[in-house]
């Protein structure tokens, strides 16, 4: 009778704990890798999760043009020269952004066509212009010939894809076999908002300084 009677007690207390409450465990937090810190420009874009070719699509907050893959240059050029909704301050901080970052880009990417079209251009021997001009260029002539070469394109309305061209290239590099050509996505849209944005800068530096400013019919 004794068994059966702690038997029973036993059987209680193991339904008692059936409805004892346990207290909710904390959810545990995903570990995230450490990743490149974002351009402030995506302050003023709204940033898709889908990514393309290691982009991310972007929306404008100010006039919701989209973007499939949002690169950091086409969205402060987009602030600086084509959105028509956004603040005045936002616009020309990225301005001067572009400016700058016309003075300070020399570089290129070289593509395999790109790669393939220096080659037919140079042929396998080595010019001997190479022999008697610096491997390097001036980062100041850098700068230069690369204004120079955009406003050739812009002004004569020469096809950016001319600057790919083999022919070109041979041309170029005779003429300066240093000189780092860009490649034609560089050039029409990097290199074009870059000086756009310069001679902005340049110009509303000038109206500033200027007294009694009219306008004619």
């Amino acid at each position: 009778m004794a068994n059966e009677t702690d038997s029973l007690d036993e059987t209680r207390s193991f339904q008692d704990l059936n409805f004892v409450k346990l207290p909710d465990l904390p959810e545990t937090e995903e570990f995230k890798k450490p990743g490149k810190k974002k351009n402030d420009v995506w302050n003023y874009f709204i940033e898709e999760e889908a990514r393309k070719f290691g982009h991310s699509p972007s929306t404008c907050v100010y006039c919701d043009d989209a973007w499939n893959r949002g690169r950091v240059p086409d969205m402060m050029a987009h602030l600086a020269l084509q959105c028509e909704k956004v603040e005045a301050s936002v616009k020309e901080q990225y301005l001067r952004i572009l400016a700058q970052n016309n003075e300070q880009s020399s570089g290129r990417i070289t593509t395999r066509k790109r790669k393939l079209n220096e080659e037919i251009a140079t042929g396998i021997q080595p010019k001997i212009t190479s022999k008697l001009q610096k491997s390097a260029i001036d980062p100041g002539q850098q700068y230069l010939c690369n204004r120079a070469l955009t406003r050739f394109f812009v002004c004569y309305g020469v096809p950016f894809s001319t600057v790919e061209s083999p022919f070109f290239i041979d041309l170029v590099m005779n003429l300066c076999v240093s000189y780092q050509l860009p490649d034609r996505k560089t050039l029409s849209d990097t290199w074009l908002s870059n000086e756009v944005a310069r001679i902005t800068v340049d110009v509303e530096g000038i109206l500033k300084k200027q007294e009694n400013l009219s306008l004619d019919k």
